[in-house]
């Protein structure tokens, strides 16, 4: 094939060759020091929004700047060891913790920095468009909740952090997957916890936000709204972040019954582990309105939210009918978290109310699920009804987590943890993998 050049399109690489020497008497050492830097100051999404890294707000956007960056790390990279040693010394010694523990723990922090992050330095407009509609009544949760017609919070960069992106996995494309940052906040929180704080924030302001734009969910062919008003988003959107929220379209997240309530403990724990007032006043608006949302999921007035026999959780392939383990459980604790923090900011009345329909809901979900030696996967009548699934104390553990009481009586939370290790631990492959996700009585 003849191309003619001007059509030809060229790869053109840059290469640089940095050399020292010295002079080494026998049986000398000698230690030359090479740094490397680089500088790209700015990203940009696929669907045009472009920032400044954060790293900018310090050095500028020139791409000279490596120059400086690269000299900071030469003068001050002894520092940074002699730190990072005092960090890791302490649990390196620890006798109680297994080698691989010790390594993983470490090594696994990677991900913070490789596995698919931006971090950048830029405020966000969250206004919504003026024809929105908003289509939540009054909330019963005091004047602090936004009415009909009101825009999201803009919320100012107080703590001077920017804003954090991070990917579930390089492979699954959506930036900062909610329903897995469950898990992994509590990495952010005691490493990083203003960044914690700015990602909260982050979805407090998507929670009050709406996107009309039409979405065909791929599970089952169906056509619904890309972002509810109220609905707590499964991320922050793909390729544009921020701004065009919920990326996942496998199934319609607005009826999903784990997100929100795992917003409301995230946001709690947070709270209560910085003990930021400025971040509770922030964030409570968003808090009253997610739970304000959820509640339509308590079909029969019980107080128990119910699953609408489809995977309306985070465990996406497996069918949910009626009052379940998991679903449930992050109800009674969300209930429990959120008139916590309304004692905490002045909201006296609304924590009562909230305390009112735990203890109606946590009867419903014992009287319902509870079978002697753990709480049964659904109260539907299907095969799996009775499984035992490893997630089942989530809520729980959050509670415990968040200095909150117990949400059911200590016996049964150890007959559960017990039966969660025989059977979903020790029945597969003798423990070694560790505990799989749900099984039946009969070990499958």
């Amino acid at each position: 094939m003849n191309h003619s050049l001007e059509k030809m399109e060229f790869l053109v690489f840059s290469y640089i060759t940095i050399s020292a020497s010295t002079w080494v008497e026998p049986h000398g050492r000698c230690t030359v020091v090479f740094s490397l830097a680089w500088s790209s100051p700015d990203v940009k999404f696929k669907k045009g929004s472009t920032y400044h890294r954060r790293y900018t707000k310090f050095y500028g956007t020139s791409p000279r700047s490596a120059i400086n960056l690269a000299q900071d790390a030469l003068m001050k990279y002894k520092h940074w060891e002699e730190e990072i040693d005092k960090w890791q010394t302490p649990i390196l010694r620890d006798e109680r913790f297994p080698e691989w523990y010790k390594i993983t723990l470490f090594n696994e922090l990677y991900f913070l920095v490789a596995g698919g992050t931006v971090w950048i330095d830029s405020d966000l407009s969250s206004s919504l468009p003026e024809d929105s509609d908003l289509p939540l009544h009054n909330s019963t949760c005091n004047s602090t909740v936004p009415l009909i017609g009101s825009s999201p919070p803009d919320f100012d960069d107080k703590e001077n952090v920017g804003k954090f992106l991070y990917l579930e996995g390089v492979e699954y494309f959506m930036w900062c997957t909610y329903d897995v940052h469950f898990y992994a906040s509590f990495a952010l929180l005691d490493l990083f916890p203003k960044i914690e704080l700015s990602i909260q924030r982050d979805f407090a302001r998507a929670v009050l936000r709406e996107d009309k734009t039409r979405v065909r969910f791929l599970a089952d062919g169906t056509w619904g709204t890309r972002k509810v008003i109220g609905a707590v988003p499964h991320d922050l959107g793909a390729h544009d972040p921020w701004h065009e929220l919920n990326a996942y379209n496998i199934h319609d997240t607005s009826r999903w019954k784990d997100l929100n309530p795992r917003f409301v403990l995230q946001v709690y724990r947070d709270f209560a582990a910085t003990d930021d007032m400025s971040f509770g006043k922030d964030v409570w608006p968003a808090v009253c309105t997610a739970m304000e949302y959820i509640e339509q999921f308590d079909r029969d007035g019980d107080c128990m939210i119910e699953n609408d026999g489809f995977p309306d959780q985070t465990y996406d392939a497996w069918t949910v009918l009626g009052v379940s383990a998991y679903c449930g459980c992050l109800w009674l604790a969300a209930l429990q978290a959120a008139a916590a923090m309304a004692r905490s900011l002045g909201h006296g009345d609304y924590a009562d109310r909230c305390m009112v329909k735990f203890a109606k809901a946590k009867h419903v979900f014992e009287a319902k699920l509870w079978n002697g030696s753990y709480f049964n996967y659904d109260s539907g009548t299907s095969y799996s009804s009775r499984s035992i699934q490893a997630d089942q104390l989530a809520g729980q553990w959050y509670t415990a987590s968040s200095g909150l009481p117990p949400l059911f009586d200590e016996d049964r939370i150890k007959c559960t943890l017990q039966k969660i290790f025989d059977y979903n631990v020790m029945r597969v492959k003798g423990g070694r993998i560790g505990a799989v996700n749900g099984i039946t009585q009969m070990g499958r």
